[in-house]
């Protein structure tokens, strides 16, 4: 016999198992007993399948459980399975029952319990008892005996289905790896927290990182974070792993934690696609190792011509544009799609950190995505305007301490505004729990509260721009134009 047809058996007898599971919690007798009867037929033909054909157990067994038993017995040749020698017999009596007749003629009393706690007796009429921790003990055996893994067939139903699968079921073979949906949706909501969370933690801690392990490596302050992928404790051709690695695997990560991330937007998700792809080319390709004059370029064997011993920068033209498109981009996203989010409920929400709660509204959500991308947009052009317009003061002063200093403290001004971004989004989705909202409903769960003024104007128009309807529009009146310039003409 191939090993499709007991796969089949046993897939099948699941689905009966599962059935009569809910028809025992649901009351609906006396189908419980139908339902199980078939379901330990199931199992047992699945189990016999290996070493008889189907012909065979057709015309050998029909529907007599008791005698599929006896050979399921003695095939495994397992002294335990006695046990359940009378809970066979029980179920066996539903097969006279699957039609009302005898039920019409003679009555009957059904007890379903989940253990087998407690007992009555009718002598007036016929009774008939199903004991569901009996039969979940004997569908256990049953996978034991075929050697299978109920995952293969339990783990491919519907939320409901598991459900009822795992209700009060102590066969912990059974139920093992399979998840209810009130599990399913707490694992996802806490994979979006952890992923939100762990990006503005990590990008909050990227700068203090570098920092750090430059100063252990005795490196001097560098005047812009982008240096570390050049910098290290001996000017060699080859860079320790621990500033170049770091610097380049955190911004990998941030990127293709953007791109992956799903916005909640289209305008959104296009714009955390674009920052992300930012991000990767700010790792791929570095800045240009010439601006470094005091690590990077040595005066060599020809006189006046320095020598650059850091590397090839062939590329570096893209690093700076890349820099300044990302942190724009989470700006954008941060003013003009973080309150995309913002419902009703945060008219007036408590929040709760550690031992002190505090009462925020609307304007709290509002006013700090907006300040964080205030700092973020501030940052790009800031950069951009020192990089390629601004020139340098040349003197020992406090005021030419910190101009030299000035992308370094921008750059770090404009990650904690990032980060301080993806922190507090992951602080308002938790709280409105959206996350599992929008999992329990078909219902939409986004309504953003309206905001009227210049700023909700200025925002709408944005999110048009990026979504893409204007261009429509516009693509529409020009199409219009042309059929009647055509009409006209005709």
């Amino acid at each position: 016999m191939s090993d499709r047809a007991h796969e089949s058996f046993f897939s099948t007898a699941c689905d009966y198992y599962i059935a009569g599971r809910f028809a025992a919690f649901s009351g609906l007798n006396p189908v419980v007993g139908n339902l199980l009867h078939h379901a330990i037929e199931m199992y047992l033909k699945g189990a016999l399948a290996k070493t008889k054909s189907l012909t065979e157990l057709d015309k050998s067994f029909k529907h007599d459980l008791p005698k599929l038993w006896e050979a399921f017995k003695e095939q495994t040749n397992d002294a335990e399975l006695k046990r359940f020698d009378a809970t066979i017999e029980e179920l066996h009596r539903f097969e006279d029952i699957r039609y009302p007749d005898s039920i019409l003629a003679k009555g009957m009393v059904e007890i379903v319990r989940s253990n087998t706690a407690g007992a009555y007796k009718s002598p007036a009429v016929p009774e008939y008892r199903v004991c569901v921790q009996d039969i979940d003990e004997l569908v256990e055996a049953a996978f034991s005996a075929a050697s299978f893994n109920p995952r293969l067939f339990f783990g491919r139903g519907q939320p409901l289905a598991r459900e009822f699968l795992t209700r009060e079921n102590r066969a912990s073979r059974l139920t093992d790896g399979v998840m209810q949906s009130n599990d399913l949706q707490e694992h996802i909501s806490k994979t979006y927290f952890l992923l939100r969370a762990g990006l503005g933690g990590l990008a909050f801690f990227f700068p203090i990182l570098l920092l750090l392990f430059g100063h252990g490596l005795n490196i001097p302050l560098p005047t812009e974070l982008s240096a570390y992928y050049w910098l290290s404790e001996s000017h060699s051709a080859l860079r320790q792993v621990p500033l170049r690695g770091l610097f380049v695997g955190v911004l990998w990560a941030i990127g293709c934690f953007l791109i992956l991330y799903k916005g909640f937007s289209r305008a959104e998700n296009r714009l955390l696609n674009i920052a992300g792809f930012a991000a990767l080319m700010v790792a791929i390709f570095p800045m240009h190792s010439a601006n470094l004059r005091e690590y990077c370029l040595r005066f060599g064997a020809i006189p006046g011509k320095p020598e650059n011993i850091c590397g090839i920068d062939d590329f570096s033209n893209f690093h700076t544009p890349a820099a300044i498109a990302l942190f724009i981009c989470m700006g954008v996203v941060a003013w003009a799609c973080s309150q995309d989010t913002l419902g009703p409920e945060f008219r007036l929400k408590r929040l709760r950190f550690w031992r002190f709660s505090y009462d925020v509204g609307l304007g709290f959500w509002r006013r700090g995505y907006n300040v964080c991308a205030a700092f973020m947009i501030v940052t790009a052009f800031s950069v951009l305007s020192l990089k390629y317009f601004v020139g340098e003061i040349d003197n020992d002063s406090i005021l030419g301490l910190i101009d030299r200093y000035r992308i370094l403290i921008i750059e770090c001004v404009g990650i904690v505004a990032f980060a301080g971004y993806w922190l507090l989004k992951t602080i308002e989705l938790v709280s409105s729990d959206v996350d599992k909202k929008a999992m329990e409903t078909d219902e939409p769960v986004l309504q953003p509260v309206t905001q009227p003024g210049f700023n909700a104007s200025a925002r709408r128009w944005t999110l048009k721009l990026l979504n893409f309807d204007l261009w429509r529009g516009l693509r529409d009146w020009w199409r219009r134009r042309q059929f009647a310039i055509i009409e006209d003409a005709a």
